[in-house]
């Protein structure tokens, strides 16, 4: 079952409970000082299968945008964008962990996320709900998610809606071997 997609307020995704992705993760709480067992977290799909980030890894969502294509860079380095003057890597996760390839459709985006002090470009298929989840709530990957996947999972867990997203955790991405290129 697809979660519904939220509707756009401006150019800020929000999901129909009111938690919106701001440009600054620390205005999301008016009390700093406070602990919380709460997870703020950006959906995005996959293919037909729905993911979700930590929004504190979340730099910004992109309209999909000219990316260049190097030579003698691994399949599933889809190229290079212009983000806001820096040259960003633009990573199609689904060929990262062997399960598919990322169509680049209407609903395409680009998900600039950050992790490990790396920042790249993740192609998505499509944005959607910006949610609060309880820690408590993360169950363990399946055994029967690929190895792959599992590796770049925090777990899976059920939004509201009933939708089960897999639930990644950048800085697993961001340490994969296969996020360097440089033969180390």
């Amino acid at each position: 079952m697809k979660a519904e997609r939220p509707r756009i307020d401006g150019d800020i995704p929000y999901s129909d409970d009111g938690f919106y992705l701001y440009e600054d993760p620390s205005e999301m709480s008016g009390d700093d000082t406070e602990t919380t067992d709460e997870l703020t977290v950006l959906a995005f799909a996959l293919a037909d299968e729905w993911y979700a980030v930590d929004v504190t890894s979340v730099v910004e969502v992109l309209d999909l945008q000219p990316v260049t294509k190097l030579p003698n860079l691994p399949e599933y380095v889809v190229g290079v964008a212009n983000v806001r003057g820096s040259i960003t890597s633009v990573i199609d996760l689904l060929r990262m962990m062997n399960i598919g390839a990322t169509s680049m459709g209407v609903e395409s985006r680009i998900l600039v996320v950050e992790g490990e002090g790396v920042t790249t470009g993740l192609l998505v298929d499509d944005v959607g709900a910006v949610t609060s989840i309880t820690v408590d709530s993360i169950q363990p990957s399946l055994s029967t998610i690929p190895e792959t996947e599992a590796a770049y999972s925090r777990g899976q867990v059920e939004f509201a809606d009933g939708t089960v997203v897999t639930l990644l955790d950048m800085n697993q991405v961001m340490r994969s071997s296969r996020m360097r290129f440089d033969n180390e």
